[in-house]
C-alpha cells in the first residue's frame, strides 16, 4: 500500500489493544464523531479488537488501519 500523503511504500502489520494485568482481554472503544455533531450524543463506535491489519509509513511516521464501525444508536 502506498502512502496517501508522500506516496511512499507501507509496512505492513498489526495494530492492537495493549491488554491489562486487570483485563488480559482488553477491547478499546474509539468514538468517532462528526465535527458538526461535537458535544451531542450522536456518535459512531469504532472496535480496536486484539489485532487489526494496518500499515505504518516510516517517512510520515502515521499508522493507518481500518476499523468496523458501529452506526450511533439514535
Amino acid at each position: 500500500m502506498e502512502c496517501r500523503y508522500c506516496g511512499n511504500k507501507m509496512q505492513k502489520g498489526r495494530i492492537r489493544s495493549k491488554a491489562s494485568l486487570l483485563n488480559p482481554i482488553a477491547v478499546s472503544d474509539l468514538v468517532w464523531t462528526d465535527e458538526k455533531d461535537i458535544g451531542k450524543m450522536k456518535r459512531n463506535e469504532a472496535k480496536l479488537s486484539e489485532e487489526n491489519e494496518a500499515w505504518y509509513c516510516e517517512n510520515c511516521k502515521l499508522v493507518f488501519s481500518e476499523l468496523p464501525v458501529k452506526p450511533p444508536v439514535f
